[in-house]
């Protein structure tokens, strides 16, 4: 099946120096029975701590995408129960990062399954899911919530809950390693160690390879059940590039990022590495409804803790129904 897109002059551009540099490799994705990545052998042995039964356990379902992303049945037998408990722990601070828009996007995360509700523990800002919408409630005085009526637009101010930069990346290097094929898992032994460690050298800060690129895209969730994709650069390359990039899709996110370390990426040490930006597929007819799409660039790379970080969200809307309206018609 052949999906075809109108791309804007960037992403056009994007696509045709990606794709000619990288091969399709994997995709995995949430899926509506439980589906396991990897063989269930006897002892079971972890991919990454590398330890066997009955050293370590298997008992916990390991998610290979974090439940809340949405993801309910796409698990893994190759995650031992210690490296679940350290994945959630990063995974946390992920959906920190990700704030009030993992309410407003709808999508069920771990728990119960329901939606999150967001809340502002400085100043009391809260969103929830009610029955059939969103509902906002806010103390007088604060300006978390503002309209501009002229282009029917609707902000909203306020701060992410404290996440750790470095847990984002560890997520995704996490669900990268997952999609690898056994054999080139020696290659990716440094990327593991990576994930477990917790003091580093002096080239990790602003390190480009460890940084989360992507795109936020407007309007009702495009990924609401969330997948991810593995590229690999094509044996006829030659260019300065790393070998492999995941993609993650989520809900109003496109996250990319390489897997550094690779020991067939040494020579690339010391050397002035390009990082190709994987293109934002998605028809230019989609943004003529929402609006225009945003480009990222996450500096990852710090491990400490970021506590009260702005995070500002813009709606369009049809049509505004203000407040002493609604009341004008109750008293008819």
């Amino acid at each position: 099946m052949k999906i075809s897109f109108e791309l804007d002059e960037l992403n056009s551009g994007r696509a045709e120096n990606f794709f000619t540099l990288y091969d399709f490799e994997n995709i995995v994705g949430d899926t509506t029975e439980k589906y396991y990545l990897g063989t269930k052998t006897i002892p079971r042995c972890c991919r990454f701590c590398n330890k066997k039964e009955p050293i370590v356990t298997f008992k916990k379902d390991a998610h290979v995408i974090p439940q809340f992303m949405g993801n309910k049945k796409l698990l893994s037998y190759f995650e031992c129960d210690a490296c679940n408990e350290l994945f959630s722990q990063y995974e946390s601070s992920f959906a920190n990062y990700i704030g009030a828009s993992r309410t407003i996007s709808q999508i069920p995360g771990q728990g119960k399954h329901k939606v999150p509700k967001f809340r502002d523990k400085k100043t009391g800002f809260t969103i929830e899911l009610g029955e059939k919408s969103l509902k906002m409630g806010f103390v007088e005085g604060h300006d978390e919530v503002s309209f501009d009526e002229k282009n029917n637009k609707l902000f909203i101010k306020t701060v992410r809950p404290s996440y750790v930069p470095l847990h984002i990346a560890k997520v995704i290097l996490k669900i990268g390693i997952c999609l690898l094929k056994e054999e080139d898992l020696e290659d990716y032994k440094s990327t593991i160690s990576f994930i477990f460690a917790d003091k580093y050298g002096n080239g990790i800060e602003g390190n480009e390879l460890l940084k989360v690129k992507g795109y936020f895209l407007p309007g009702p969730p495009k990924y609401p059940k969330p997948f991810v994709q593995l590229y690999t650069k094509k044996k006829t390359v030659d260019e300065l590039i790393p070998s492999k990039h995941v993609v993650v899709y989520y809900g109003n996110y496109v996250f990319q990022m390489c897997l550094p370390f690779c020991k067939t990426d040494n020579h690339l040490n010391g050397q002035q590495i390009s990082f190709p930006l994987f293109p934002l597929l998605v028809d230019n007819s989609y943004f003529d409804t929402y609006g225009p799409y945003q480009k990222f660039n996450l500096d990852t790379t710090s491990n400490e803790k970021k506590v009260n970080e702005p995070h500002s969200i813009t709606f369009s809307y049809k049509k505004l129904i203000k407040p002493e309206l609604l009341e004008d018609n109750k008293a008819d």
